[in-house]
């Protein structure tokens, strides 16, 4: 399943391919939501040459805590989602729908709204992972408030 918004109609396969084509770009985003995201693609390159990325990323934002929160929501990630989860080339504008799923989440995490943030992620993630993400999530929008912002 490539989907990882909420469908607008689960009985209508056109509004499920116009939601598909509706994923926001990265220069859409700001803030934690952005920072996020970049930082997980950050850690995906890292991962795949065999590298820490936590020295880079409290370097990039000026704080270890920020750093940590960034590596812990990718492990998170990586664990409660139910399939790999896919980023883009840190150049790319485009989002993957795991991107602007994790956006979406970030956003609704920063405002304290769960039941949104539940809703993002309902029918994709169970029920029982909500809460670690949420966790995680939270922290990690908390810890773009101290950061400096990256250059």
């Amino acid at each position: 399943m490539l989907h990882r918004r909420p469908i607008p109609s689960e009985t209508n396969p056109a509004d499920r391919l116009e939601s598909l084509r509706a994923l926001p770009a990265l220069r859409s985003l700001r803030g934690a939501p952005l920072h996020c995201v970049m930082s997980l693609r950050f850690c995906a390159l890292c991962e795949a040459a065999g590298r820490d990325p936590m020295p880079d990323l409290a370097v990039h934002f000026g704080d270890l805590e920020a750093a940590a929160a960034m590596v812990s929501l990718g492990e998170g990630v990586t664990r409660c989602w139910p399939e790999k989860f896919s980023v883009c080339r840190p150049c790319c504008p485009c989002l993957t729908p795991d991107e602007a799923t994790l956006a979406s989440m970030i956003g609704h995490a920063q405002a304290g709204d769960r039941q949104q943030f539940a809703a993002v992620l309902d029918g994709f993630v169970r029920a029982g992972r909500h809460d670690v993400l949420y966790d995680l999530a939270v922290r990690a929008a908390s810890a773009m408030q101290g950061a400096r912002p990256p250059c």
